[in-house]
């Protein structure tokens, strides 16, 4: 918790997601209603991977705090 506490979820979540689907573009077609994602650009300026990435962060932070 100490070491989670020192992190940003809010800016890791949406640098994480991107990272994955950039790095694993197959992961891509799990997200084909988020738009364009053609490029390492147009997916680290997506709104809508930025939002979700924050969405699945914020989980793991409530997880990771009620344990």
């Amino acid at each position: 918790i100490g070491l989670w506490g020192k992190l940003n979820p809010d800016e890791l979540g949406p640098q994480a997601l991107a990272r994955c689907l950039i790095v694993y573009p197959w992961t891509q077609r799990y997200f084909a209603s988020f738009g364009n994602l053609s490029s390492p650009a147009a997916i680290m300026g997506n709104p809508k991977v930025a939002a979700h990435g924050r969405t699945v962060m914020g989980g793991l932070e409530r997880a990771i705090k009620n344990m």
